[in-house]
């Protein structure tokens, strides 16, 4: 591990402050190795015994580091070599001016090192009493004396305040990091029981529309054996009128049923994707309205469709809707024959598939509302549909990153546009 990588994976403050002082700490045992040995032939001997003596407090720090004793590495370093000054300055009255500044900025870097404000000013009051005062007072006559007491005191209070802030920082920092922690939990906590309330959401839609369903069947078929029944009697009309309702009603209740557990599917992310032909999807749709085509001599022209990344399924409901509409909101005009354009063009960024009528297009004062779930623009009686059509084509297409668009409308029809981005198919795999 280089030294860069040493600093930039401390964790927190204190984490931070222990490998400061190993780097520290190899530093200088480097520096004294060298600068001991260049003493060693031009010094005193007894300069060299000191040196010998730092290099023995930076080894056992070092030691005791890597063995995972870090308070006391720090406490050997810390104090170790101002007790070698202070005992070199006692004893064999050394002079402190050589060697003042660099032992007052040694103290300084330790006392930002402690990680707590008691260590800090017992290390500060040490090296105060200890070592700079008695060296002070050796050192230096006695204008100079009270000037250099200020100063260290001066310079020793900075680095404890500095210190101060720094673990008062820190302390903020924490708690904010198991704040943000706590709200991380409450909202993947949050986010799972979500996830099940969707899965009971899922399971409750399609037993609901198994359910609803069901009733529903048996109110048509029921309905259907008392019209047979009520034929051939004439004076059964009211009555058979009535059912006819009834049949209508419970048609309509099961394809809004249909549309509710289409449109919560599409809502769902496991929708799986892959190449799809258009042509063979609205063919396969055009064949569900061979009776709508044959009695109302609808006519529809299909032109070359391009072949897409998407979901076939789903994209039938697409074709579907749109053509159902262009047949069903057409004027009801026994001379008006249907008349249904489906076709493609392409550019550098989309596919886009174009699909006109001539019927009788949508109001202005219904565009704003067009692709809103239940939003219906004619009365039952006019034009049958369940209003959520036009939202699931929407849904579809957000599905498919594209988008659904109306062109042009007017009371000669509509032109309705879908665009299919040719993007890559794991953009789709995130979905």
């Amino acid at each position: 591990m280089n030294l860069y990588s040493i600093i930039t994976n401390s964790n927190s403050y204190k984490e931070l402050s222990r490998n400061i002082h190993f780097l520290i700490t190899i530093l200088l045992l480097i520096q004294t190795v060298f600068v001991g040995t260049i003493r060693y032939f031009n010094f005193p001997i007894l300069i060299t015994y000191i040196n010998l003596a730092e290099i023995s407090v930076y080894l056992l720090s070092i030691f005791f580091f890597l063995n995972k004793k870090y308070t006391t590495s720090i406490l050997i370093t810390a104090y170790g070599i101002p007790i070698i000054f202070s005992f070199v300055i006692l004893y064999f009255n050394f002079t402190l001016a050589s060697t003042l500044w660099f032992l007052l900025g040694f103290e300084i870097i330790y006392i930002l090192i402690f990680n707590n404000y008691r260590s800090r000013i017992i290390y500060a009051t040490f090296c105060t009493l200890f070592f700079f005062v008695p060296g002070i007072f050796i050192t230096y006559n006695n204008a100079e004396i009270i000037i250099k007491i200020v100063q260290i005191l001066t310079l020793t209070i900075i680095p404890i305040i500095v210190a101060g802030f720094i673990s008062e920082q820190e302390k903020k920092l924490q708690r904010l990091n198991r704040e943000l922690e706590n709200r991380y939990k409450e909202k993947e906590a949050y986010a799972e029981k979500l996830d099940e309330k969707n899965q009971e959401l899922v399971v409750f839609t399609h037993i609901m529309s198994h359910d609803l369903k069901s009733p529903i069947q048996s109110i048509n078929a029921f309905s259907q054996l008392l019209k047979k029944k009520l034929k051939n009697e004439k004076d059964k009309i009211q009555e058979i009128k009535f059912l006819n309702f009834i049949a209508q009603s419970a048609n309509s209740m099961a394809d809004l049923i249909d549309d509710l557990l289409l449109y919560s599917r599409i809502e769902q992310n496991d929708v799986g994707y892959e190449e799809v032909d258009l042509e063979p999807i609205v063919e396969k749709v055009l064949s569900s309205f061979q009776f709508d085509i044959v009695n109302h001599k609808v006519e529809i022209e299909i032109g070359d469709l391009p072949t897409i990344y998407g979901n076939g399924n789903i994209l039938k409901t697409v074709f579907h809707n749109l053509i159902s509409n262009s047949i069903k909101y057409q004027p009801k005009d026994n001379n008006h024959i249907p008349k249904i354009n489906i076709w493609s063009e392409s550019n550098d960024a989309n596919n886009h598939i174009f699909i006109k009528d001539n019927g009788i297009g949508i109001d202005k004062t219904y565009l704003d509302n067009l692709f809103t779930p239940f939003k219906r623009f004619h009365t039952s009686s006019e034009y049958k549909g369940t209003g959520l059509g036009m939202s699931i084509c929407k849904k579809v297409m957000q599905k498919h990153h594209g988008d659904i668009t109306l062109v042009k409308t007017s009371n000669c029809g509509s032109l309705f546009k879908l665009s299919f981005p040719k993007i890559d198919k794991p953009i789709f795999e995130i979905n």
